[in-house]
C-alpha cells in the first residue's frame, strides 16, 4: 500500500484502479487501501483521488495489452513505415 501512496505523491493521478485477483475481495479491503493511501500520501494529490477496483477484474491486464498494441500499430511512426516503407 505504501507503493501506491508513493505513486500518488509522484504522479498525482485522478484515479487509482486496482486490478487482478484483489478485485474479487470485499469492499472492506478497498476501504483499507483508500485509508492507507490517504494516510501515506497526505498531500493535495489525494484531495480528489478516486481509488477503485477495476470493472474488468482479472482481464484488465489483457485489455491493457490490447490497447498498447493497437496504439503502437496506429502510431505515426508505425503508419509511416507501412505507407512509405
Amino acid at each position: 500500500m505504501a507503493a501506491i501512496a508513493d505513486i500518488v505523491i509522484i504522479f498525482s493521478p485522478a484515479r487509482v484502479v486496482i486490478s487482478g485477483l484483489t478485485t474479487s475481495a470485499s469492499d472492506d479491503l478497498l476501504a483499507g487501501v483508500r485509508s492507507m493511501v490517504h494516510e501515506g500520501a497526505r498531500t493535495l494529490a489525494t484531495r480528489d483521488l478516486q481509488v477503485a477496483f477495476s470493472v474488468l477484474g482479472e482481464r484488465a491486464g489483457v485489455g491493457g495489452a490490447i490497447v498498447l498494441g493497437v496504439e503502437h500499430l496506429l502510431s505515426p511512426d508505425a503508419l509511416a513505415r507501412v505507407v512509405y516503407g
